[in-house]
């Protein structure tokens, strides 16, 4: 298994509120240059996540 710090995208499933959106925000603010792909049910929702 890969560490986190070797992977270069992460596809987070259920991006909106619940234990997707908290490991989305988790994953966004780590210091390694990675590219977070979401997906989840409503858009508005996906929106208000921070820009990186």
């Amino acid at each position: 298994m890969s560490n986190i710090n070797e992977v270069e995208r992460i596809l987070v499933i259920g991006s909106i509120p619940g234990l997707g959106w908290v490991l989305a925000l988790s994953i966004l603010v780590l210091p390694y240059k990675l590219i977070v792909i979401l997906c989840g049910l409503h858009q508005e929702i996906l929106d208000e996540l921070p820009p990186v």
